[in-house]
């Protein structure tokens, strides 16, 4: 159980170190313009999600393929 409390916060702070470094979305190296960010991004969220209770494990697994494939689809 404290596992995915500090895998959650390890991933939370490499993305905040790497937003911080590159920028969020502004230019042409940001942080949102590469699919592998993105994917953390989405791992990060979904993670936070499921740790604090937003969602229910069902609705967690749909957005996470929805958001999967959505990477894996656009060009």
């Amino acid at each position: 159980m404290y596992a995915e409390y500090v895998f959650c916060v390890l991933f939370t702070a490499e993305m905040t170190l790497k937003v911080i470094a590159e920028g969020l979305l502004g230019h042409r190296n940001a942080y949102l313009r590469s699919s592998w960010n993105w994917l953390d991004f989405v791992v990060v969220v979904v993670g936070w999600l499921t740790l604090t209770g937003a969602t229910t494990r069902t609705r967690t697994l749909t957005l996470t393929l929805t958001l999967t494939l959505t990477l894996i689809l656009t060009p």
